[in-house]
């Protein structure tokens, strides 16, 4: 009797061993699964984000250059509306296609901040191609707005991201800037 009992306990024991290695290695490798899981959706939703904004940047950047040629705003590499008129349908047609990469990936709030953003680049469109007339005060104030609702998609992908905006920030009053160390005088 006392060897049955003994190896009733023994059972008991590698029966007990057994379930809690069992449940702690299951609990392990699905906290494990879920981090990497996590961390592989979160870079993928950065890329998509980057990638959107990038898109977004230059079809903005090639309204800016034609509606220079138009007396608007300010551009480094101005363009006349023949030439960038295809650029600007080809990069808004790649914006489109990375925002909905963006749709899939991200919260309601950050997809809103986003088709606020690129509604400013639409609009920039079409005052580019000259299907819109504006004033230069009024193409600035567009492009101010643009440049906030920019930020706040920013930040909403940064919190969405778990980025602190913090971590990172610089006070730009704070940086000595200097003179040009070549000038344009021969």
């Amino acid at each position: 009797m006392d060897m049955l009992i003994q190896g009733g306990i023994t059972l008991a024991t590698v029966i007990a061993t057994f379930l809690l290695t069992f449940y702690s290695t299951r609990s392990s490798e699905r906290a494990r699964w879920k981090r990497e899981y996590d961390v592989r959706w979160d870079v993928r939703r950065m890329e998509a984000i980057a990638e959107y904004a990038g898109a977004t940047k230059k079809l903005l950047t090639l309204s800016w250059d034609v509606s220079k040629s138009r007396g608007l705003g300010t551009s480094v590499s101005p363009r006349s509306v023949k030439e960038g008129s295809p650029l600007i349908d080809e990069a808004e047609s790649d914006r489109g296609e990375k925002f909905e990469i963006v749709l899939l990936l991200v919260s309601e709030q950050t997809r809103q901040l986003g088709r606020r953003w690129h509604g400013f680049a639409w609009e920039f469109a079409r005052i580019a191609k000259g299907e819109v007339k504006v004033s230069p005060d009024v193409f600035m104030a567009i492009r101010d707005k643009c440049f906030e609702a920019r930020d706040e998609f920013y930040a909403s992908a940064r919190s969405e991201l778990g980025v602190d905006p913090n971590s990172y920030s610089v006070d730009l009053r704070s940086l000595e800037f200097h003179e040009p160390l070549v000038s344009g005088e021969a």
